[in-house]
């Protein structure tokens, strides 16, 4: 069977041993992936994101699933020929080599440059918007109202109280 996959002499311990580094390699690259879009998407939602929610967990693992599955496709191959197999398909190591110095260094920049971009604009809306509320911060009790608390928005009290 293994013959149909690979040119030549097949050592099945070269086969499980690609495998095994390959599986590690992916692994390692979900897990990366699972903890950056999860520090991303707690800081966005601080306050209003719990950890524990589904809604939290459910896009950091399928970009977690999806990091294994792509870099598991795409390193598997020339997993196979760096342990000294001969595959019948798949992708060459020089060609993804030279994909990956010449237009995959191309589209980590852009990456890069999306990321701090995003981040610069939250931080941005962050800050503007913290300095739009600095004067509905001040919590002062409502002298007429006793249940009340009065927040001054534009000049006045939100609750109607002649204060």
């Amino acid at each position: 069977m293994l013959t149909r996959l690979f040119e030549g002499s097949v050592d099945r311990q070269s086969v499980l041993l690609a495998l095994a580094l390959t599986v590690v390699v992916a692994w390692i690259a979900a897990l990366l992936v699972q903890r950056l879009a999860g520090a991303g998407l707690h800081a966005l939602g601080r306050d209003r994101l719990a950890e524990s929610a589904t809604h939290f967990h459910g896009p950091v693992r399928l970009l977690g699933s999806g990091t294994f599955l792509l870099v598991f496709g795409v390193l598997l191959f020339p997993a196979f020929q760096i342990v000294g197999l001969h595959p019948r398909t798949g992708i060459d190591l020089r060609s993804l080599a030279e994909w990956m110095f010449d237009r995959g260094l191309h589209v980590l920049l852009i990456v890069i440059l999306a990321f701090l971009s995003a981040s610069f604009g939250a931080f941005l809306t962050n800050a503007w918007i913290s300095h739009k509320n600095l004067g509905e911060v001040t919590v002062k009790p409502c002298a007429t109202c006793p249940n009340c608390v009065c927040k001054p928005l534009l000049g006045g009290p939100r609750c109607g109280c002649p204060q």
